[in-house]
């Protein structure tokens, strides 16, 4: 089961006139430093539950399914792997289901066996608007998404993509960074979200 947490928050930041601190700023003072509000949205989760598949064994080229589950190791749990982005799960805990053992050519994992990486973000805004006039303001804005540039990756490949993958055993091999040999289950090849961002923004308001 998928776990989530999410939190925002807005806070008025106590300077400037009529404010705890900076009550007797001059104007210019004010109008720079005083009136700032800062906020931030923070969401966590867990990591998605995903099957592991595979599209050569014996339940797709003898039976004509599409795709087949992989068979579980009994012992062996395949979400205590290194998780790195070129070897996320326990490949020890993932096997090749046996064409030449009867009952058991479809593969034994079931569904969403697998666990990807957890995911956390935190954007972080600061805004404040200065009177000009007695009609005109000036909004600034500033905004930084993913503000800490903390790496959440995507799901990992969790398809056995090639019989190179499996080794005589019926066990798969392990990962590389030569996947055209190894192929390329349980690497990670991007993000779930983009790397920090940040922008300025000015508002003219009348």
């Amino acid at each position: 089961m998928n776990k989530s947490f999410t939190t925002s928050a807005l806070y008025e930041l106590p300077f400037g006139r009529g404010k705890r601190w900076g009550q007797g700023w001059s104007g210019a003072e004010d109008k720079l430093l005083g009136g700032w509000q800062i906020g931030g949205i923070t969401y966590i989760r867990t990591g998605f539950s995903v099957s592991c598949l595979n599209g050569s064994d014996a339940a797709v080229s003898d039976v004509n399914w599409e795709q087949d589950f992989c068979d579980m190791v009994q012992g062996q749990d395949p979400n205590s792997g290194p998780q790195s982005p070129l070897s996320w799960w326990n490949i020890n805990a993932i096997a090749f289901p046996d064409q030449y053992t009867p009952g058991s050519v479809f593969g034994n994992a079931g569904r969403g066996i697998l666990r990807g990486p957890n995911f956390a973000s935190f954007d972080f805004s600061a805004s404040k608007t200065a009177a000009i006039t007695e009609r005109l303001k000036l909004q600034f804005r500033f905004e930084g998404f993913n503000i800490l540039n903390h790496p959440a990756f995507s799901i990992p490949n969790a398809y056995e993509d090639a019989w190179p993958n499996i080794d005589a055993s019926g066990r798969l091999r392990p990962v590389t960074i030569d996947n055209s040999l190894y192929g390329s289950f349980g690497t990670i090849t991007g993000t779930a979200i983009d790397n920090r961002q940040l922008q300025v923004a000015l508002k003219l308001i009348w």
